[in-house]
């Protein structure tokens, strides 16, 4: 009886093995888009685009679900600061505010994609004379949020999305 291990090759066969697409939703690199049709659309346009869309000022941001853990993809308006990025939880002047913005209360972690690239960053929420600033940065890249505001009863979050390493 040898005691000489054996070693095992794999056959080419298991070496060409394409590995299984991940489950939407389980990485950021696998996000579950937003279905409103509207969003989807856009989502789509931005991606086949490489985000050249040149009608608006928007970016791709990725946040974990509170409740799922999934995690889940939008398209929104921003505004650039340097090297943060400036978005803004208005959810359309609605009432509510958009599901992104209460993810961020459980995992401030957004993974931003801004053209061709993706982003780690860490989502803070802005308050008094910061967020009146980046309100202003917000309004200049995209008019129509100045009215936002008016429509609606509760205070419109204002999120800086900086950039951190992994």
């Amino acid at each position: 009886m040898s005691n000489r291990a054996t070693v095992l090759t794999p056959t080419e066969s298991e070496t060409t093995m394409p590995l299984p697409e991940p489950t939407p939703g389980s990485t950021p690199e696998s996000p579950i888009d937003n279905a409103r049709e509207a969003e989807a659309a856009d989502i789509a346009a931005y991606l086949d685009s490489h985000g050249e869309v040149p009608t608006i000022p928007a970016v791709l941001i990725t946040t974990q679900g509170r409740s799922t853990g999934l995690w889940h993809r939008t398209i929104i308006f921003h505004a650039q600061d340097g090297e943060d990025v400036l978005v803004y939880g208005s959810n359309r002047a609605g009432e509510k505010d958009p599901e992104w913005y209460l993810n961020l209360e459980v995992n401030p972690t957004v993974y931003l994609q801004l053209k061709t690239r993706f982003i780690r960053t860490a989502a803070r929420v802005v308050a008094g004379e910061e967020r009146e600033g980046a309100l202003a940065k917000l309004v200049e890249a995209f008019p129509p949020y100045i009215a936002h505001q008016q429509k609606v009863a509760r205070e419109i979050g204002v999120v800086v999305l900086h950039p951190v390493e992994g």
